[in-house]
């Protein structure tokens, strides 16, 4: 703790109480609602579209992987839209695709997957607005959560994938 406020401390602990106090109310509120959001996204409940209002990102991670999924388009009559994937961790990936969806389930023309992964569902949880990625790594089961990002204009600054 001592990096975060080192040096505001550092002159006077009289100064330090309402800072530390702030921190522990502020590390209390994101310690809760992490947990709240993990207990409601384990339901994955609606089956409503995606947004229509694009482009809107997604982003989880779990045991070192990261996965972003950018929607750039989706037509909510023909529940059908176009998808960039980046994917980082034991190995990287960077592609484009469309998709279709019906319910929860998104169906991708294609993926761009690494050799260790065989197998991938996605599900789009509209109560929660967040995707679940259900994926077979090696063998075992890893499921995924990720949450929508509120502003994915940064991410749209970098360079397009790769083909």
């Amino acid at each position: 703790m001592n990096l975060i406020y080192g040096s505001f401390c550092s002159r006077s602990t009289f100064h330090c109480r309402p800072f530390l106090a702030a921190m522990r109310i502020w590390l209390l509120c994101v310690y809760f609602t992490s947990f709240a959001w993990a207990a409601n996204l384990q339901k994955c409940s609606g089956t409503g579209p995606l947004r229509s209002s694009v482009p809107v990102c997604y982003f989880g991670e779990t045991s070192g992987e990261a996965v972003l999924v950018k929607i750039l388009s989706f037509d909510s009559l023909e529940h059908a839209g176009q998808m960039e994937l980046r994917a980082a961790g034991a190995s990287k990936v960077a592609c484009e695709s469309t998709f279709t969806q019906e319910g929860q389930a998104i169906q991708v023309r294609q993926l761009c997957l690494p050799s260790s992964v065989s197998a991938v569902n996605v599900s789009y949880c509209s109560d929660q607005d967040a995707l679940r990625l259900d994926a077979s790594v090696e063998g075992d089961l890893v499921e995924m959560s990720l949450r929508l990002l509120p502003n994915c204009q940064p991410l749209m600054r970098r360079s397009p994938p790769a083909r």
